[in-house]
């Protein structure tokens, strides 16, 4: 029979992992996964809905200057500087063919037909931005409202 001696390493100094901690640290990269991953991507969506926002009260601040300039508003978007009506809008609020692989959003206006002094703006979000279900569009009028569909105006804007 063997001593114990003779099943140790030839060499003590022969760096390595034992099975034990390759586990231990598997189950806490699967851990991190679980609980950071969702909150990263849900900030994403977040942080990409702020796009739209900002592209919305942009728009409405062109729209302002426009009724300035024709004393009246605008009713497509090409009379704002958009080259299409409805317009999309990737991660930096630029301009894209409605088409385009990196749109986020569909913008969108729509006068409104009883009052020639108001009009709304819609941001509809798009490819892996409509993973944002709980702000699935956000809309802004002439006089200001904000809303969103479904959550609230707070968790939205």
């Amino acid at each position: 029979m063997k001593s114990t001696a003779q099943w140790r390493l030839k060499d003590p100094g022969c760096p390595g992992f034992t099975l034990l901690e390759v586990l231990i640290v598997l189950a806490i990269i699967s851990f991190l996964s679980l609980v950071v991953l969702p909150s990263y991507q849900q900030q994403v969506l977040k942080t990409k809905r702020t796009v739209a926002s900002s592209a919305l009260e942009a728009l409405r601040t062109r729209q302002e200057q426009f009724f300035i300039n024709n004393r009246q508003y605008a009713t497509e978007l090409h009379s704002l500087g958009f080259s299409a009506s409805p317009a999309a809008i990737n991660e930096s609020g630029d301009e894209v063919a409605v088409t385009a692989p990196d749109r986020i959003y569909i913008i969108s206006l729509e006068p409104d037909k009883d009052d020639p002094y108001d009009y709304r703006l819609q941001a509809v979000p798009q490819l892996a931005q409509a993973k944002d279900t709980r702000c699935a569009s956000l809309s802004l009028t002439g006089k200001g409202l904000r809303a969103s569909k479904p959550a609230s105006v707070k968790e939205c804007w």
